[in-house]
């Protein structure tokens, strides 16, 4: 079974994943949208961070809401989204990167341009593993990296 998904002004397109918000709750826009939350008040530069642990160096990480107050534990519901949005050396979005949970330790994982268009040679799917080559440094958080950060 496929959804559409709607990122801004992105339609994207993934498995169903079970129980919980999910696909089903991206909103038309993210960023404004009161289904997303974000700790970051801008793009957060990772590049003076760990190479191996931050690939992603100017982003903003948006979460679904059904993990406010949870974010950071280790065990989210199934259906928990994050959206990356990554922005290139002048502050322009770049690309667009997400996480859906599926189940215990079972993450969907897509990228796109940000056009919405997919990247063709990105792997996408359940627990990618040039993915959780990073993400698995974050299994205490339920594999999630920016779950801290404020700016």
């Amino acid at each position: 079974m496929t959804r559409v998904v709607v990122v801004g002004a992105l339609s994207l397109s993934v498995f169903a994943c079970g129980p919980g918000p999910g696909p089903a709750a991206f909103s038309k826009d993210f960023k404004t949208s009161s289904g997303y939350f974000t700790l970051m008040s801008k793009p957060v530069d990772n590049s003076g961070m760990d190479a191996a642990t931050f690939v992603h160096k100017l982003q903003r990480t948006w979460y679904s809401t059904n993990v406010q107050g949870a974010l950071g534990g280790n065990d989210l519901p199934a259906g928990t989204v994050a959206v990356k949005e990554t922005y290139d050396a002048n502050n322009n979005p770049s690309n667009v990167l997400f996480m859906i949970k599926k189940s215990k330790d079972t993450w969907y994982y897509e990228m796109r341009d940000k056009d919405g268009n997919e990247l063709a040679m990105a792997p996408k799917g359940d627990n990618v593993a040039m993915c959780l080559g990073c993400h698995t440094k974050f299994k205490d958080k339920d594999y999630l990296g920016g779950t801290t950060v404020k700016n």
